[in-house]
C-alpha cells in the first residue's frame, strides 16, 4: 500500500504540481516531497504519459 500511495501522489504531483498538497491534505509540499514522492518514478511516469496510448 505504501508504494501504491507513492505512485499515486507522484503521478498527481506530475500533473498538479504544488497543488498536490490540496488533494493530499498535507500541511506542506516539503512533507509530500520527503515522504510521498518518488523521484525515480517521476521519469517513468513522464515516459509512460508520452508512449502509452489507450484509445489510439
Amino acid at each position: 500500500m505504501k508504494n501504491l500511495r507513492k505512485t499515486y501522489f507522484t503521478w498527481v504531483n506530475r500533473v498538479m504540481g504544488d497543488d498536490t498538497m490540496i488533494v493530499s491534505s498535507h500541511s506542506s509540499n516539503e512533507v509530500l516531497k520527503r515522504f510521498y514522492l518518488d523521484p525515480k518514478l517521476s521519469a517513468v511516469i513522464a515516459k509512460g504519459a508520452l508512449e502509452i496510448k489507450i484509445f489510439g
